[in-house]
C-alpha cells in the first residue's frame, strides 16, 4: 500500500521506483525486477494507457493483484497523470491505492480547486493523492523536450498549495520532463532543496528516463520519494519485441523478450537510486 511505502520513506529517506505497466508481461517484469533487487515498487497506469488499450481500471487492479501472489514484494497501485475528477474517482472505486490529479496546466487557483475536490473524495476512501505544481514541456505518452525554467515549481507557493489542497505527495518540476531528453538533463538541485525545505509531504520526480544515477540519488537526499520511469522501460520492451518478431520468432517468444528487456532496464533504475 502507498501509505506504508510513504511511512518507510519518512523513517529512513529512501526512494521507490514507480514504473508504468501496460500488460501481463510488464507487470511480471516489475515484480521480477523488484524481487531481484529486493526493492519495494509502485505499479502505475495512466488514463491514456487504459484508454488506448481499452482496459477498465478494475481489470488492471485485478491482474496486478493476481500476479503479485507469486511474488513477496511490497507494492502499491497508482493512477498516473489523471486530468479529471472522474478519472480519479473511477480508479479509487476500482481499488487503486493512490491517484495523481494533474491540474498543473490550469492557473494556480483552479489547480487548487480541482485538486482539493479529488483529495476530499479520496480521503473518504482512504486513498493517497499526488498533485503537480509547476509543469513539464511534454505530457505523459509524449516524447522529447528539454526543461523550461518558466515551468519550474515555485518554492514560494509550495507550502500554500499543500496546506490548501491536503495532498499527500507533490510532483515537482525542476528540469525534468517526459520522454527522452534532447541533451544532458539539467536538474536544478538547488530549487529542489528549496522546495523540500518548505514541503510537508514527500516529493515526486517525473521524467527520470536518462537522468544519471548520481543525480537521482542527490534528488532522493533532497526529498524525492517516488521516482517515475516509463519511457526507457517502454522503449526497451518495444525494441526487444520488434527485434524478436523481425527474426520470425513466435509471439510468445517476442513477448518474453520484451518482458526480459523491460525487467533488466528496471533493475538498472532500481539499483541507481540506492546508495
Amino acid at each position: 500500500m502507498m501509505k506504508s511505502l510513504i511511512d518507510k520513506h519518512l523513517k529512513s529517506p529512501k526512494a521507490v521506483i514507480a514504473a508504468n505497466v501496460s500488460n501481463m508481461e510488464t507487470i511480471i517484469a516489475v515484480f521480477a525486477a523488484a524481487t531481484a533487487t529486493n526493492s519495494d515498487v509502485i505499479l502505475q497506469i495512466a488514463p491514456i494507457q487504459l484508454k488506448v488499450q481499452d482496459v477498465l481500471p478494475t481489470t488492471m487492479v485485478q491482474l496486478i493483484k493476481l500476479i503479485a501472489l507469486d511474488f513477496a514484494v511490497d507494492y502499491s497501485i497508482h493512477l498516473d497523470h489523471a486530468e479529471s475528477f472522474e478519472e480519479c474517482r473511477d480508479a479509487i472505486m476500482a481499488g487503486f491505492d493512490s491517484v495523481m490529479i494533474d491540474a498543473s496546466a490550469c492557473e494556480y487557483e483552479k489547480n487548487i480547486r480541482v485538486t482539493k475536490e479529488v483529495v476530499d473524495f479520496a480521503k473518504s476512501h482512504g486513498v493517497i493523492v499526488e498533485a503537480e505544481l509547476g509543469s513539464f514541456s511534454t505530457k505523459e505518452g509524449e516524447s522529447g523536450g528539454d526543461s523550461d525554467r518558466s515551468l519550474f515549481t515555485d518554492p514560494v507557493v509550495v507550502k500554500d498549495f499543500i496546506e490548501r489542497t491536503g495532498i499527500d505527495l507533490l510532483a515537482v518540476s525542476i528540469g525534468n520532463t517526459h520522454g527522452f531528453y534532447k541533451g544532458e538533463p539539467k536538474i536544478d538541485l538547488d530549487v529542489l532543496e528549496d522546495i523540500n525545505a518548505v514541503s510537508k509531504v514527500p516529493l515526486v520526480l517525473h521524467g527520470s528516463t536518462g537522468i544519471p544515477g548520481s543525480v537521482l540519488r542527490e534528488c532522493v537526499k533532497r526529498g524525492i520519494f517516488k521516482v517515475n520511469v516509463f519511457t526507457q522501460l517502454d522503449s526497451s520492451f518495444v525494441n526487444a519485441f520488434a527485434d524478436s518478431i523481425k527474426h520470425n520468432e513466435k509471439m510468445m517468444f517476442a513477448q518474453k523478450a520484451g518482458q526480459e528487456a523491460y525487467k533488466n532496464s528496471l533493475i538498472h533504475y532500481m539499483n541507481d537510486i540506492k546508495e
